[in-house]
Formats: structure tokens, C-alpha cells, sequence
């Protein structure tokens, strides 16, 4: 049956795999007539053709001769036509000997090591630390230990050990040896080690493998050559290591520079010998009346126990102190100085370099330790006064205030108005809400609240129209400078209402202190009520506005809604008390006009008490105010300084002049 099966194979001249039977040494005579076929139906291809399949080659062993589908070699699977009749024969191949060694040395450390998604993982083995090129060095002022790695390109720093000023505020990528990228920050960093010494760019690991990491960068030692000579140095020659590699042009220039001398007192006018100060205080009348108590010996006792007397010591006048309960070693001479030289003495013991303009006492008596002159006491505190560097770093806080001054009284309500604005506020609410638009008015502080989402004029100009719709409109507005309220859209809404636009001091909110007042209060009713919902902080606003309003003020003694409707508006406590009672109480049933004679009745008594606390509390506050202010007048020609804001930040002040007043009004 097998000779029958590979004569049906060969007649259709078909091949499954295996080793041709026509190759073997005993081939069969089926076999050879099978080859003479073959081989004359071979002859008659063209010599091109066979050159051409001779030089072929298989690409499963390699071999010449033959390509892949022919290869006896190519694995055959089951499912393959004709699978069922291939004879594989068995093939046997010597097999080099290989030789395994192992290497015992100590126990290797235990690291934590990072994988690419920034997972740590609990215990790994690492290679021990004698076979890598691990050494210590410094970076800022730690040891550390520092890894020269030949595969690495850059240099790697372990974040715990970098200031925030050594941050570039930069991010850079690379590339991890299982091909993980990952988005590091990059710091300038001065690293001292034994394979690098110098300032570098290095990125920013939380948990490298070693501290510090220095790969194939510019000046790197190999691991093999190490500067065996490298040490520690210490804190503060550390600190003092100049970390600029490359000096700009900029920073020659100013190098070669010449040093600006300081502003010193000139010394050519301080050339007096004894003989010329004799001279000086014998000719001063200022001094006639010391040298007849310098003649007599007078001396002169203090109520503190200290005393002093006038001397003269080879022709100078002066003047011997001695504090109370002290030694001879204790006594001062004081060199009495004529009146040409006492400017010079106030300018080097006030301004000069070395006593740094302070204080009145403090000036009085570094120059008393050496001189004295009569009237020493005004004049030290009228030049500290007159020092135009005292002057303009004076603080802001601390100038003489002068006394308080009153405003008209206003009994009319809403007759006059004060607005202002108050943000941009934090968060922005759900509507868009950032600002608000106070009102108060000054007959009766009754205050009105709308939240903004910006404050263009336009949009400020509506919302006034919207509360005017409500408590009429003003006669006058005072407000500050803003360009919401100063624009000419503003001043075209006040032209066709008839209102009076008022403003304020420039930098001056003292004067439209009431609305000031009204916002601080509403801020901080909101910063209470809204702490566990910040964002609906516009919601809260009728609210808060209703408890205003029905709360008394201190000043007039009656709430805002009182004034305003002559009757106490019905709020939650009423309510809380006509629930409590089970009934309600019925009031008296009034005609029409008997409701308004007394309704206007009411208003007016009511109007005339408040003018008259208001009248007391300004009193009050007058005094209060003028207990530590003091009356300053300047009159036309006066050079003066101003506080005015800087020109990189409005609220930043300082004094800047001097300016000449030239008209005076009041």
C-alpha cells in the first residue's frame, strides 16, 4: 500500500515536506524513471531561469538551492493537504558544550525602585553597592551619595534635597531604560563630587535610585577615574562657591566701574585749629553770659543729682557735667560751640553717614557727649524736624492729624445719596456675580445692595436707575473718583435726573465714610453666612439687607425702616411672637386721613430726635478725634509734601514734592 500511495504522489507531481525519496541512496525504480522526467523536462528551461534558482536561498535554515516553501526543515502543521502521507524522518544534531558559573559575594541591598506608572514597589534586589561607581559628595551643604552612570545622558537630583529658588519653573521629558517617558522639573543645582564639581541643569526625581545621578554630561570623570583627592569642603566655603560658569558683558562693565563715592560731609570746612575756636567763642555774644559763670565757677545743681558748671582749659570755654552718683571717670567736657559751627555739627551727628537720621533724643545726645551751646535742645529738634529725608520716609500712619471737621446734616430722605463698589469678590457666584453696588442715604442709612457681574459704566447706570425706581430719585450722589462714576455717560444720566454729582478727596475715603462703613459691614455679614456655601453669596443679599435695616443705629437711635415708613416692619421676631401668643393683634381701625396726620406726626418727631443725637454723636466723636489731633495752617507760598501713590501700584504712597501752595480757600 505504501509503494501504491507514493506513485499516486508522483504522478501528480505534488510535495508535502520531508526528504525527497529521489535523493536517498537507494532509490527505487519507480523513483528514477520519476527522475528522468524531471530532469529532461529540465533541460528545455532556459539557462537564465536555472542560474537564477541556483542562487536562490531559503529564509527558514538559509541554504542555497532551495526557497521556504520547499525547505525540509519548515515546521508542517496537521491541517495541511496531503499531512497524512509525509514521512519525517528523525535528525540528530551534536550540541556545543556550555559551561554556567555563579558569583557568591555578600548579601545585596534592599531599595525601593519605581516602576513606569509611579508605583512603588515594596522590596527588589539591586546589584550591592562595592560594584557600582557609588560615591559620596555634596549638594547644598548635605552629603549625598552620587552614582556615575555611563547609560545615562543627564544629570539626576532627588527633589528633597533642592531650595524652591533652585527651581527653573521648567519641565522637561525623558526616556527610562524599559522606554517609560516621564514629565520632570528641572532646577540649577551646584553638585561637588569626586566624578563632577560645578553648576548643572538637572531634572528632578522624588525617588531616584541614588541621590544624585551623573550621567555622560560636559566634564564628567569616567567611573574608572575618579578625583581621589576630592573631600567635603566646609559649610562656608560651600556657601561662598561662586555658581556663575560664564560672566555677561553687563556684568564686566559693572565690575570695571569706578565705586560711586557716598555723600559725606565735605572736609575742607572743618579745618579750625584751637587758636581760630578761641577766636570764634570770644567773639559769639551768644556766649558772653558762659564766660562770667565760667569766671565766677558757679555751679549748678539738677533735680536728678546731676550737676555742671562752665571751665576754661588753655583759652576753650567748657562745660563740665557730672551725673548724679558717678565717679570723677564719669564727668563729661562738653567744648561750648560758637554759633558758625553749630550747623556743621547738627548735619554730621543728624545726616551724616555714620548716624543714620535718628531721633531727637538719640541725636541730642551723641552731640552732648562733646558739645554744648544755649538752646541746644530746639535747635536739635527744629534740624530732625526740618530734615527733608526725615520727612519723606516719615510714616504714613503717624502724620499729625488735624482736627475732625463736620458735614451739613441732612434731614430729607434720600435727598442725598452715597454709592460706592465693593469687589471683585471671591468666588464667582452662579449667576456671574463678582461686585456689588452699595447706596446708603444719609437722612436715614437706609442702605441698597446689587450684585454685578461687571461694573462698566453702563451696567453701573442701570443698576442706579433700578433703585431710584424704588426710593425715588437723589438730589445729590457722592462718590468717589471712580471712572464709573465719572465718566460722561454718568455725568449725561445726573444732567437729565437733575442730580448733583459730589466727589471725594482723592485718596481721601474719610469723607464718604458712611458707605465705607455700610461696606464693611455687609462683608463681613457675608463672610459669616456664607461659610458653607460661598458661591450663592448674591442670594444672601436680601437678607442681609432686611437685617440691617431693621437693626437701630447707634447714631440716630431709630432703625433704617422706622424712618423710612414711620412704623416697624413685621419680621421674624414679630412673627415668632404671634405664634407663640396663638393670635394676632388687631389694631385700631383708622380712617384715611386721620392715618396720615399721624403718620406725618410720627415722621416729623421722629425726624427732629434723630437730627438731635445726630448733633450729640458728632459732638462725641469730635471730641474723641480731637484729643491727640493738632491745627496746621498753611498759608499761600508754603512748600509742602504730598502723599500720593507710586507710578508701578496706586496702593503703594509715598511722599513726593515739594509743591508751593498757591491758593488757599476756608
Amino acid at each position: 500500500m505504501a509503494i501504491y500511495a507514493d506513485r499516486y504522489t508522483e504522478a501528480r507531481v505534488t510535495y508535502h515536506g520531508g526528504k525527497r525519496k529521489s535523493d536517498s541512496s537507494d532509490k527505487g525504480k519507480s523513483n528514477f524513471k520519476f527522475t528522468q522526467s524531471q530532469n529532461s523536462q529540465t533541460k528545455s528551461e532556459t539557462s537564465g531561469t536555472q542560474k537564477y534558482k541556483e542562487r536562490r536561498s531559503c529564509f527558514v535554515c538559509g541554504k542555497v538551492g532551495h526557497v521556504a516553501k520547499d525547505c525540509r526543515q519548515k515546521v508542517v502543521t496537521t491541517n495541511e493537504k496531503g499531512a497524512g502521507l509525509q514521512v519525517k524522518e528523525a535528525k540528530t544534531e551534536e550540541l556545543k558544550a556550555k559551561t554556567a558559573s555563579m558569583w557568591l559575594g555578600s548579601k545585596p541591598k534592599l531599595c525601593n525602585c519605581n516602576e513606569g506608572n509611579l508605583d512603588s514597589v515594596e522590596l527588589v534586589s539591586c546589584a550591592p553597592a562595592t560594584c557600582m561607581p557609588v560615591r559620596q559628595g555634596v549638594v547644598n551643604d548635605k552629603i549625598v551619595d552620587v552614582l556615575r552612570d555611563t547609560g545615562c545622558s543627564s544629570v539626576v537630583v532627588k527633589r528633597d534635597l533642592l531650595d524652591f529658588n533652585q527651581m527653573l519653573g521648567e519641565t522637561q521629558k525623558f526616556v527610562l531604560i524599559d522606554g517609560t517617558v516621564r514629565n520632570v522639573p528641572l532646577a540649577k543645582v551646584f553638585i561637588s563630587s569626586p566624578y563632577f564639581e560645578g553648576s548643572v541643569v538637572a531634572l528632578c526625581m522624588e525617588k531616584p535610585l541614588y541621590d544624585v545621578i551623573i550621567g555622560n554630561i560636559e566634564g564628567a570623570r569616567e567611573p574608572e577615574n575618579p578625583n581621589l583627592k576630592w573631600s567635603p569642603a566646609p559649610e562656608e566655603q560651600i556657601a561662598d562657591t561662586n555658581y556663575a560658569a560664564v560672566e555677561t558683558r553687563s556684568q564686566k562693565r559693572n565690575r570695571e566701574r569706578p565705586i560711586k563715592p557716598l555723600k559725606v560731609v565735605k572736609s575742607s570746612d572743618l579745618d579750625v585749629t584751637p587758636e581760630e575756636m578761641v577766636k570764634a567763642q570770644q567773639s559769639d555774644d551768644t556766649l558772653s553770659k558762659l564766660w562770667k559763670l565760667a569766671e565766677t565757677g558757679v555751679v549748678k545743681e539738677y533735680t536728678k543729682g546731676s550737676k555742671t558748671r562752665f571751665i576754661t582749659v588753655k583759652g576753650l570755654l567748657y562745660r563740665e557735667y557730672i551725673k548724679s552718683l558717678a565717679s570723677s571717670s564719669d564727668q563729661i567736657n562738653q567744648m561750648v560751640l560758637p554759633t558758625q559751627f553749630r550747623e556743621k555739627v547738627l548735619e554730621i551727628g543728624h545726616e551724616g553717614i555714620m548716624a543714620g537720621h535718628l531721633g531727637v533724643k538719640k541725636t541730642l545726645d551723641r552731640i552732648q557727649t562733646n558739645f554744648y551751646w544755649p538752646g541746644i535742645k530746639g535747635d536739635v529738634r527744629r534740624f530732625c524736624a526740618s530734615c527733608d529725608v526725615c520727612q519723606r520716609t516719615f510714616p504714613k500712619g503717624r502724620v499729625t492729624r488735624v482736627p475732625l471737621g463736620s458735614m451739613t446734616l441732612i434731614d430729607t430722605p434720600f435727598k442725598r445719596v452715597a454709592v460706592d463698589l465693593v469687589g471683585p469678590l471671591q468666588p464667582m457666584t452662579a449667576r456671574g456675580n463678582r461686585y456689588i453696588l452699595t447706596l446708603v442715604g444719609f437722612a436715614t442709612r437706609y442702605p441698597e445692595a446689587v450684585a454685578l457681574p461687571r461694573i462698566d459704566t453702563e451696567r453701573v447706570a442701570e443698576a442706579l436707575l433700578d433703585v431710584f425706581s424704588r426710593i425715588g430719585v437723589p438730589g445729590e450722589i457722592l462718590s468717589d473718583l471712580g471712572s464709573q462714576f465719572t465718566s460722561s455717560i454718568m455725568k449725561e444720566v445726573g444732567r437729565l435726573l437733575s442730580i448733583k454729582q459730589l466727589n471725594t478727596t482723592p485718596y481721601h475715603s474719610q469723607c464718604n465714610e458712611l458707605v465705607e462703613r455700610f461696606n464693611a459691614t455687609l462683608k463681613r455679614m457675608l463672610r459669616k453666612m456664607c461659610s458653607e456655601r460661598p458661591a450663592d453669596w448674591d442670594r444672601y443679599l436680601p437678607a442681609l439687607l432686611f437685617a440691617y435695616r431693621e437693626a437701630p443705629q447707634e447714631s440716630l437711635g431709630f432703625a433704617p425702616f422706622e424712618l423710612l415708613y414711620g412704623r416697624m416692619l413685621r419680621g421674624p421676631l414679630t412673627i415668632l411672637k404671634e405664634v407663640w401668643l396663638g393670635e394676632k393683634i388687631e389694631e385700631e381701625v383708622k380712617s384715611t386721613y386721620q392715618y396720615i396726620m399721624e403718620l406725618r406726626d410720627r415722621l416729623e418727631a421722629t425726624c427732629e430726635f434723630t437730627r438731635n443725637e445726630l448733633l450729640k454723636s458728632a459732638k462725641r466723636y469730635n471730641k474723641s478725634f480731637d484729643v491727640r489731633s493738632k491745627d496746621r495752617k498753611f498759608k499761600v507760598g508754603d512748600m509742602v509734601l504730598i502723599l500720593l501713590p507710586t507710578d508701578s501700584n496706586k496702593l503703594l504712597m509715598q511722599w513726593k514734592g515739594p509743591f508751593e501752595v498757591i491758593k488757599k480757600w476756608g
